[in-house]
């Protein structure tokens, strides 16, 4: 139900303001030291109305704090001193709570020591009431640097930082102390393989062990065959799973294959360049159900070959990563890393709230299961079963094409692997009584999951 809505003229009403990003919190907003429930909002405003990088010394990020009621609070920009060209791509994509501020990632206006400006990672850290902490902000890279998402460890008073690198083609982690905003260079690092131009959007702690952390983003483009068929997709899915102190991977990580071209014109055009320059969307939720079972949600993007728009793609993952829909496993290297710190500052400025009406309507959407062109195996294994279940030694595989197992109890946590025997059958019989759940593999990148009850 519709409650209240504003927009809000940030500075003055000469600038166009674009939120990319909404955090509720609790924070003390005035220094009274009560709790203040409300929003913390981020962004960028502009002198252009369209999204441009080239809008001379005037792309500024912001982060503005509200009351649950929507009244403006504090707000301040956040900007890179940029006197060389006419390149400006300061803007803020992600904030993280701390325990005694926010932590702001995006991207500043960088200038490295050769006079060359270039796209670099914002790592600001401003208090509750919106002043300046720290900066860390930093190039590491030859043009395109910009972070996304943060996690805030609590145990260790650390900020893991999620960030893109053009130099890389992929994705990274810095360390960060939350206190004092020093770099810890050994557990900072960047991905790296031989398919290039994988991408981070979203960084969580993982549901099945608290020194890991898991990444989720989109790959550029994949092309891959099914069914005999050739596919093409771009922002294809992808979750990475690795330890917090080393950045190593945990266990095995996937892509999610859809076939999806981004249209033409899109204002928030994801792959206008090598990374998108300034969208990041929050892809990922880790949910956990009143049964105790965890599961990621992602959100993707698929452009059905009948239709000339983008359709919503929603996947539902268990902890051990693996989707019954059509993937790829990836194996990804950590790779050290060094920076050059450039200067971000960051200031109150006035902003003006004004009462805004909308309306709601219903919208109508239909819904589409995976993909519609699978092999003649991923069909035989779709149909296939276990038996007996409940069971309380053997189980059997009606299945064809299956090669490997793997057995996972309801939390998702792997218990036994291994590979199917010629009689189709593996022992359970050591197994507690209880729920199960046994994820098989067959001769494609696809995998089916069922649930075994033991006895």
């Amino acid at each position: 139900t519709f409650m209240n809505a504003n927009y809000y003229d940030i500075l003055s009403p000469n600038f166009n303001s674009r939120g990319l990003k909404i955090l509720h919190t609790q924070s003390d907003a005035d220094g009274d030291g009560v709790g203040d429930p409300g929003f913390v909002v981020g962004g960028f405003f502009s002198d252009c109305y369209a999204l441009d990088v080239t809008c001379t010394f005037n792309n500024i990020g912001f982060v503005m704090r509200t009351d649950f009621n929507l009244n403006h609070i504090w707000t301040t920009e956040i900007d890179a001193n940029n006197t060389i060209n006419n390149l400006e791509y300061d803007f803020v994509n992600g904030i993280t709570e701390t325990s005694d501020g926010f932590f702001i990632t995006g991207s500043a206006t960088g200038i490295t020591a050769t006079s060359n400006v270039q796209q670099a990672v914002l790592a600001h850290k401003l208090d509750f009431m919106g002043a300046i902490l720290w900066d860390s902000s930093y190039i590491l890279g030859n043009a395109s640097d910009l972070s996304t998402d943060a996690y805030f460890d609590v145990a260790s008073n650390e900020i893991y930082m999620l960030v893109n690198y053009s130099i890389s083609h992929y994705f990274g982690v810095t360390v960060l102390n939350n206190t004092t905003g020093a770099i810890t260079l050994s557990k900072s690092w960047y991905a790296g393989s031989g398919d290039l131009d994988r991408y981070g959007f979203r960084i969580i702690e993982s549901a099945t062990n608290t020194n890991n952390l898991v990444i989720s983003g989109y790959d550029r483009d994949e092309n891959w065959t099914s069914g005999g068929a050739s596919f093409f997709g771009q922002s294809n899915i992808f979750v990475y799973e690795f330890v917090k102190a080393t950045g190593v991977q945990v266990g095995a990580s996937y892509q999610y294959l859809v076939p999806h071209t981004e249209p033409a014109g899109d204002e928030f055009n994801f792959w206008s360049g090598q990374l998108p320059l300034i969208y990041y969307p929050d892809i990922s939720h880790l949910y956990t159900d009143t049964a105790g079972v965890s599961s990621y949600f992602h959100v993707g993007y698929r452009t059905n070959p009948s239709a000339s728009f983008t359709e919503a793609e929603l996947f539902r993952t268990p902890t051990f990563l693996r989707n019954e829909c059509e993937d790829l496993p990836l194996q990804l290297t950590p790779n050290a890393a060094t920076f050059s710190p450039t200067p971000v500052t960051s200031g109150q400025i006035p902003t003006t709230a004004v009462p805004l009406v909308l309306n709601d309507a219903a919208v109508s959407y239909t819904t589409t299961p995976c993909d519609m062109a699978l092999n003649i195996n991923d069909i035989e294994q779709e149909k296939g079963g276990i038996f007996p279940n409940p069971a309380a030694d053997y189980v059997f595989f009606t299945s064809e094409g299956i090669q490997s197992f793997q057995v996972m109890d309801a939390m998702g946590r792997t218990i036994f692997n291994g590979v199917l025997t010629s009689e189709k059958s593996i022992y359970v019989g050591h197994l507690k009584p209880g729920m199960y759940f046994i994820q098989v593999e067959g001769d494609t990148y696809r995998s089916h999951t069922f649930k075994l009850v033991k006895k």
